[in-house]
């Protein structure tokens, strides 16, 4: 609210009140795929971890080193499940802090809540109650779907889990292997290299003269 003194009167100025957005709705920016994204088995394996327990929030947690391909395998999860219409809101988050979480949920409660910016953690907490099962018949039910990407420390990460909900899902990625959570774990290895000689292009070498041994690239 604003406004101005003319004389005797004060006139005010009043923001519009905030609309809660629409669904369906996505929150955060789902990372682009590498164009050397593998499928791998452990994408239907996700899909059927999270999704197949109907009536409590299953939380998978993609662990490894860096560069297995935690994140763009979370990725392609979210892609297929949005696509497929299976969501009413989607929340991505960068997991590397705890203020990173919380600044995840505050953005999610302002625009899915029309909450008041300005306390990040009473939106983030609104947020969290927001997920929480609702009485049946109150209102329609969400399927929601939240992603914590790449969680440094479990300690980031208390008094921030998504809430159990037959219609929640929550999938998580992480280099600890301590992160202690409910769920279903998946633990990545590197992804196979491609073939270093795939037919029928033929090998490269140093020496053009010679073929490399055994018919295998440098």
């Amino acid at each position: 609210m604003s406004g101005y003194v003319a004389g005797n009167v004060t006139v005010e100025y009043r923001a519009a009140p905030r609309t809660p957005a629409s669904w369906p709705h996505r929150v955060g920016v789902i990372p682009r795929e590498t164009a050397a994204f593998q499928e791998r088995d452990e994408v239907e394996g996700l899909r059927a971890a999270v999704s197949g327990g109907g009536t409590a929030v299953l939380c998978q947690v993609l662990r490894g080193i860096g560069g297995v391909g935690k994140t763009q395998l979370a990725a392609h999860y979210v892609r297929q499940v949005w696509n497929a219409g299976e969501l009413d809101v989607l929340v991505w988050v960068g997991a590397s802090s705890r203020s990173a979480i919380i600044a995840a949920y505050a953005q999610a409660a302002e625009e899915l809540l029309a909450v008041e910016p300005g306390d990040p953690e009473r939106c983030a907490q609104a947020f969290l109650k927001w997920l929480e099962p609702r009485p049946p018949g109150s209102e329609p039910a969400c399927r929601w779907l939240v992603v914590l990407d790449d969680v440094a420390d479990p300690a980031d990460v208390t008094a921030l889990w998504p809430v159990k909900n037959p219609h929640g899902r929550t999938v998580v990625t992480t280099r600890r292997r301590d992160v202690a959570v409910p769920g279903q774990r998946i633990d990545l290895a590197p992804p196979p290299s491609p073939a270093c000689c795939p037919s029928p292009a033929p090998c490269r070498t140093t020496k053009p003269p010679r073929s490399p041994p055994h018919g295998r690239c440098p």
